[in-house]
């Protein structure tokens, strides 16, 4: 039991500091924080306290928080109506260490422009005259500048809107947009990505979304790895189609990757990873148009089977040029039409040829003419008919061979016309005849005969 003296002494001391903290501030140190029942269980001199914690506005329906860490210090003050000590503000005389040290980070960074840190744990700024900052211990931190500028960070991701340049500008590793109760946890739709390819595993525990690396050039193995870019757009439907667009751009994956091995999509015509792919889904089977060009530049357009109206271009007063170092090659399973207004020129170096199971027609309303530079060639498995209406057909060249067992003349004998030494004669003679098809002749032609040219 203690000596009488010293309770008399405790009891005057516990007096005295009421007296003291009756009507004078002091301090106290925070122990703990119940953050459920919002109290404060409060240190100091004048003994332990548990009081509510305060708020720096709260109507109920509104407000504004901010929850103290143990440790922390607090002024306090009695009230002069219940005597209970009431916190009066939070007290720190750390700020001029925290601002020294911002600024030196800052300064650091600005002399290495390739640094990607932060200031990290010193992002206490310094701050002017009428600027507001709000930070957590885990780099939650808005910024309102005295110029209009409002910096919003989250760790290492930042947002700054600058109002001197104009311009809103975010930084981090993946940028999402997903539209409001559509988006499904664990798959892809109704959303746009820009950044690091981000996809949902079904190896990983609850579907885990994984970022994704590509190969290493140097081999397997071999670290670090780059992490694989994508721009993406997905707009999902309930209904056919279950999907309505889907856009992928730079590094194409689809929506399940392989955690250890993740393959890029590829190209279907190529076998090349793509480098681009749009996909429309037609609302009547879920089918899809869908254009992809793969990393070397090659382009394919497929139309799904109920796209019977099929591609159309129209270019009302420009120009259409198509160039090709290579083959060109059309193939139509049915009709094939050029029309032209003017003129229609076809040039090739190497060789002409058209190819056709059917009829082969070429009709002019003027003059048609198969010139060749070398030699101009008619072939035939059956026959070959030249025609000329009332007008003149002129054979002119001297290095003309008529030949072939199916060669009718038209006194009916059959046979072979070849070169002689009065050609320039026969060919006056034919051009003569030629004039007059068409009308009777009145005898048989001898320069028709076979003989006459032997």
């Amino acid at each position: 039991m203690p000596h009488w003296s010293k309770v008399i002494s405790d009891v005057a001391q516990e007096e005295s500091y009421k007296k003291d903290t009756a009507t004078a501030p002091y301090s106290g140190t925070i122990q703990t924080v119940d953050s459920d029942g919002e109290k404060l269980v409060i240190d100091s001199y004048a003994g332990t306290v548990q009081m509510d914690m305060p708020t720096v506005f709260n109507s109920g329906s509104s407000w504004i928080r901010a929850v103290p860490g143990a440790g922390t210090t607090a002024l306090l003050q009695r009230g002069a109506d219940t005597m209970q000590p009431e916190l009066v503000r939070f007290a720190s005389t750390t700020g001029p260490a925290l601002v020294n040290n911002y600024n030196s980070a800052v300064l650091a960074i600005k002399k290495n422009s390739t640094s990607t840190s932060f200031p990290g744990a010193t992002n206490y700024r310094n701050l002017k005259g009428n600027e507001i900052q709000i930070a957590s211990a885990g780099f939650a931190e808005s910024y309102y500048s005295i110029r209009g500028t409002l910096a919003e960070r989250a760790g290492i991701l930042t947002r700054e809107a600058v109002q001197d340049d104009l311009e809103i500008l975010d930084r981090a590793p993946l940028h999402r947009r997903v539209l409001t109760n559509l988006y499904k946890y664990g798959s892809i739709g109704d959303e746009e990505r820009f950044g690091v390819v981000k996809r949902p595993s079904p190896t990983s525990p609850f579907y885990k979304d994984l970022y994704v690396r590509l190969p290493n050039p140097a081999g397997p193995g071999i670290v670090p790895r780059a992490f694989a870019k994508e721009y993406l757009r997905v707009l999902k439907y309930d209904s056919l189609p279950n999907v309505l667009v889907d856009h992928r751009e730079g590094h194409v994956f689809d929506d399940s990757v392989t955690p250890l091995v993740p393959l890029q999509a590829r190209s279907t015509k190529t076998g090349q990873a793509l480098r681009a792919r749009s996909r429309y889904f037609t609302s009547l089977t879920g089918t899809k148009l869908e254009m992809a060009i793969d990393e070397l530049g090659n382009l394919t357009l497929d139309l799904p089977p109920e796209a019977i109206f099929g591609t159309q271009v129209t270019i009302p007063l420009g120009n259409f040029k198509l160039t090709t170092g290579l083959d060109f090659q059309v193939t139509s399973v049915k009709n094939m039409t050029f029309a032209c207004a003017v003129k229609w020129a076809a040039n090739s170096v190497g060789g002409f040829e058209f190819d056709t199971a059917a009829d082969f027609l070429v009709a002019a309303t003027g003059n048609a003419t198969i010139q060749g530079v070398a030699s101009a060639s008619l072939s035939s498995p059956n026959s070959v008919t030249l025609a000329s209406g009332p007008a003149t057909m002129t054979l002119a060249p001297a290095g003309i061979d008529v030949s072939g067992p199916g060669i009718v003349f038209p006194d009916g004998t059959v046979g072979v016309v070849k070169n002689s030494s009065d050609f320039t004669t026969w060919i006056t003679n034919v051009n003569a005849a030629l004039t007059t098809l068409g009308q009777p002749v009145a005898a048989p032609l001898d320069y028709f005969n076979p003989k006459v040219l032997a």
